[in-house]
């Protein structure tokens, strides 16, 4: 009884949603921009961007220029350090959760999950959901009645 309630608002939001990414994807490099600067400017002040400038990078000209391409092992000491528990290594405050990859190229790592980058990967899952509901999925799924 629900689902079926629920079905409509959710095929409307689905809608809404994805006529709001496709916007989105329209203009992809400036928001992939925005985005790049927003993460800058919320890592200004940690050693990390203290050491890369980040308190004057603008552009991803700038970006680019203030901060080298690198690897992993490059920032391996400043992730353990956080790991260990010091506060705004390379993102503000204190990062609670990590992971630790399989590391098929260069061995195991461990990568900080930020409350931000987990509500981000939340997000991401939910738009990829609605995506594909309103591409394949009938209305029918919604209301529970689907024999798969």
């Amino acid at each position: 009884m629900i689902a079926r309630r629920m079905a409509p608002l959710l095929d409307w939001y689905a809608a809404r949603r994805r006529r709001a990414l496709e916007r989105v994807s329209r203009d992809a490099a400036q928001i992939q921009e925005r985005a790049l600067l927003s993460l800058v400017a919320a890592a200004r002040d940690t050693e990390f961007g203290l050491a890369h400038g980040f308190a004057s990078i603008r552009s991803i000209a700038d970006y680019q220029a203030c901060v080298p391409v690198g690897e992993y092992r490059d920032v391996a000491p400043l992730l353990h350090r956080a790991l260990g528990g010091e506060c705004s290594i390379v993102w503000p405050g204190r990062t609670r959760d990590w992971v630790r990859t399989a590391g098929t190229t260069a061995g195991p790592k461990i990568i900080p999950v930020t409350a931000e980058a987990f509500s981000s990967h939340q997000k991401g899952a939910w738009d990829a959901f609605l995506m594909g509901s309103g591409a394949s999925v009938p209305a029918i799924w919604w209301a529970g009645r689907c024999c798969c």
